[in-house]
C-alpha cells in the first residue's frame, strides 16, 4: 500500500510537471503592441532595390509608404552600434574582414554603394542613431542586434539608450534570434520593445564560414526545438514573434491562435506571399514589399 501511494505521488507530480511544461499561455500583451491590419516590412531597408541595410534603401521604404524596415545591427570595435548585415565586409563593401574588428572610423571609409550600382558610389555605413534620425516616427523600425553568445557586448545597452534619448518606444523595436538579449532589454528598460526570431532550422553553412571565431556557430537545438522556445517565451515576455516560413505551420497557427503578434520572414515570391498571408500573420517581412502590399490588396 505504501509503495502504490508513492508511486501515485511521483505519477501526480510527474503529470504536473508535464502539464506545466507542455502548456503554451496565451499571449499577454506586454508593451500594449496594438491591433493592426497586416504590415508590410521592407526586409534589410529596401535591399532588393538599394544597398542592403543602408540610408537610400529607408528612404525608399519611407518614400513607397511601406509600414516598416527590417535592419541589422552590430557591434564596432570601439563601441559604436552600426546598421548592416554579414558578419565580414567583403559582400557588401569595397573592404575585407570581420565588421566587428573595425572602429567606426574605419567602417567610415568604406564604400557600400558601388557594388549594388554605380548611382550609389558613396554611400556609407549609417549608425543605429542615424537611422532613428532618418526615420523620426515615419515607420517602424526593426533591428535585429546580432550577438551570438551569452554575455553582452554593450548593444543592448546601447540601443535602449538612444531609443529613450528620441523617445522612440513606438516605432524602434529590437529583436534577435538570442533570448538573453531580449531578457536583458527587458530588464534594462521594459518599455522597450522586443522581438524574438526563430527559425526549425540551423544557418546556412556557407554563412557560418563568416562568423567570427569569438562568436557562437549557428542556432543551437534548443532554439531551433518548439518545446523549448515556449518556455523561454515565458521569461524573456516578447512583445512579438518573428517566424521564418520554414518553420513548422502548425507551430505558427497555435501561436497565433495563442494571439502573438507574430511576423513571417522573408516571403519573396508571389506563392510564399501567398501562403504567408494565408495564415493571417501580424506582419510579412519581405524583400519585395511592393509584390506584398499589392497582393495583400488583392486578398483582403
Amino acid at each position: 500500500m505504501k509503495n502504490q501511494k508513492i508511486l501515485l505521488i511521483v505519477c501526480f507530480t510527474l503529470f504536473i510537471l508535464a502539464s506545466v511544461l507542455i502548456y503554451q499561455p496565451n499571449y499577454k500583451n506586454v508593451n500594449n503592441i496594438p491591433d493592426s491590419e497586416l504590415l508590410i516590412v521592407a526586409h534589410r531597408g529596401f535591399g532588393n532595390y538599394a544597398p542592403d541595410n543602408s540610408k537610400s534603401a529607408v528612404k525608399i521604404a519611407i518614400d513607397s509608404g511601406m509600414d516598416g524596415v527590417d535592419l541589422d545591427g552590430q557591434m564596432t570595435s570601439d563601441g559604436e552600434l552600426v546598421i548592416f548585415h554579414d558578419p565580414k565586409l567583403d559582400r557588401l563593401t569595397n573592404g575585407s574582414g570581420p565588421l566587428k574588428d573595425k572602429t567606426l572610423v574605419e567602417l567610415r571609409e568604406l564604400d557600400m554603394g558601388y557594388k549594388f550600382d554605380e548611382k550609389y558610389t558613396g554611400e556609407k555605413i549609417s549608425t543605429y542613431e542615424e537611422i532613428l534620425q532618418l526615420v523620426d516616427g515615419r515607420l517602424i523600425v526593426f533591428v535585429e542586434l546580432k550577438v551570438s553568445t551569452v554575455d553582452s557586448d554593450g548593444s543592448e545597452e546601447l540601443a535602449a539608450s538612444l531609443i529613450k534619448k528620441y523617445n522612440a518606444y513606438d516605432w524602434a523595436y529590437l529583436s534577435s534570434f538570442n533570448p538573453v538579449v531580449l531578457w536583458r532589454l527587458k530588464n534594462i528598460d521594459p518599455k522597450i520593445k522586443t522581438m524574438f526570431i526563430f527559425k526549425d532550422i540551423d544557418v546556412d553553412p556557407e554563412i557560418l564560414k563568416e562568423i567570427h571565431p569569438t562568436d557562437s556557430k549557428g542556432i543551437p537545438w534548443v532554439l531551433r526545438s518548439e518545446f523549448c522556445r515556449n518556455l523561454m517565451r515565458r521569461i524573456i515576455k516578447p512583445d512579438m514573434l518573428s517566424a521564418e516560413i520554414t518553420v513548422d505551420k502548425r507551430t505558427v497557427r497555435d501561436l497565433i491562435k495563442k494571439g502573438y503578434p507574430l511576423f513571417l520572414w522573408p516571403p519573396n515570391n508571389k506563392t510564399d506571399i501567398v501562403n504567408s498571408l494565408e495564415e493571417n500573420p501580424y506582419g510579412l517581412i519581405t524583400d519585395e514589399p511592393e509584390l506584398a502590399r499589392s497582393l495583400t490588396l488583392e486578398q483582403y
